[in-house]
C-alpha cells in the first residue's frame, strides 16, 4: 500500500510537471508573439514617419518646380509685353499718328494694361497652383498619419491582449493541472493511502 502511494503520488506530480512545462511553453510563446506585435507597431511608425517626411518632400521638390515654371514665364510675359509695346509703337510711328495724339496713347496704354493683366494672371495662377499643391500635400500627410497610428495602436492592443491572454491561459491551465492531478492520484489510490497514513500517524 506504501508503494502504491508513493507511485500514485509521483505520477501525479511528474503529471503536473509536464503540464507545467507545457503551460510555461504557452506562456512565453505568448510574450514573444506580444513582443512580435510590437516591435512591428514600432516599425509602422517609423515607416508612416519616413513617408511623411517623402510626401513632404516630393510637395517641396513640386513646389519649387511651380515657381519656377511661373519664374519663366513670368520672364517670357515681360519680353513679349516689351515687343508688343516696341510693335505697337513702331506701327504708330509708320502710320504717321503723332504719338502724343490721343489714339497712340490709347494703343500704348491699352498694350500696357493687356501685359500687366497677364503678369496678373500669372502671379494669379502661381498663388493658385501653390495652394493646390499644399492643400494635396497636407492632405497625403494627414492621411498618412491618421493611418499610421491607427495601425500602430491596432498593433499594441494586440500584444497587450496576446500577453494578458497568455497570461490568463496560464491560470486556467495551471487550475486545470491541480486538477487533473489531483485526479491522478486518486484515481492511482493515493487518497487511501493518506487516509491511511494519517490513522496510522
Amino acid at each position: 500500500r506504501g508503494n502504491m502511494g508513493a507511485i500514485a503520488a509521483s505520477t501525479a506530480f511528474l503529471q503536473f510537471a509536464g503540464h507545467y512545462m507545457g503551460m510555461e511553453a504557452a506562456r512565453k510563446a505568448g510574450q514573444m508573439q506580444g513582443d512580435e506585435y510590437d516591435f512591428q507597431a514600432e516599425t509602422t511608425l517609423l515607416t508612416g514617419k519616413w513617408n511623411i517626411s517623402q510626401i513632404k518632400e516630393e510637395g517641396f521638390q513640386h513646389s519649387i518646380s511651380i515657381k519656377e515654371q511661373a519664374s519663366d514665364k513670368l520672364a517670357q510675359l515681360k519680353r513679349d509685353g516689351a515687343k508688343s509695346l516696341g510693335a505697337t509703337e513702331a506701327t504708330l510711328g509708320a502710320s504717321g499718328v503723332m504719338m502724343e495724339s490721343g489714339t497712340a496713347v490709347d494703343q500704348m496704354i491699352k498694350n500696357r494694361l493687356d501685359t500687366a493683366t497677364q503678369l496678373l494672371q500669372n502671379q494669379e495662377d502661381l498663388d493658385m497652383a501653390i495652394t493646390n499643391l499644399d492643400r494635396k500635400t497636407k492632405g497625403a500627410v494627414d492621411t498618412e498619419a491618421f493611418s499610421t497610428v491607427q495601425k500602430y495602436n491596432k498593433l499594441k492592443r494586440m500584444a497587450d491582449l496576446t500577453r494578458s491572454g497568455a497570461d490568463a491561459s496560464q491560470f486556467a491551465s495551471l487550475m486545470s493541472g491541480l486538477a487533473g492531478s489531483g485526479q491522478t492520484f486518486h484515481s492511482m489510490g493515493g487518497t487511501d493511502w493518506l487516509m491511511s497514513s494519517k490513522s496510522t500517524g
